[in-house]
């Protein structure tokens, strides 16, 4: 079986001797798709949102407790 691996490596890959560096690249990009979700949270609302349903299941535990 003939292959072609010159037609599918990259300029990158061939400078850097076929180094395999697509995990370097897979965190850089979640590390970017991650801060541009998360950069508009509001931790102060999540706290609150947390504190609030902790007291609705305590409330609902107690109920069905009783």
């Amino acid at each position: 079986m003939v292959t072609l691996k010159s037609y599918y490596t990259g300029p990158l890959a061939s400078d850097l001797n076929s180094l395999d560096i697509s995990w370097i690249v897979g965190a850089v990009v979640t590390a970017v798709v991650y801060w541009a979700l998360t950069r508009n949270l509001n931790a102060a609302a999540e706290r609150t949102a947390i504190a609030e349903s902790d007291a609705e299941l305590r409330q609902i535990d107690s109920a069905t407790s009783a």
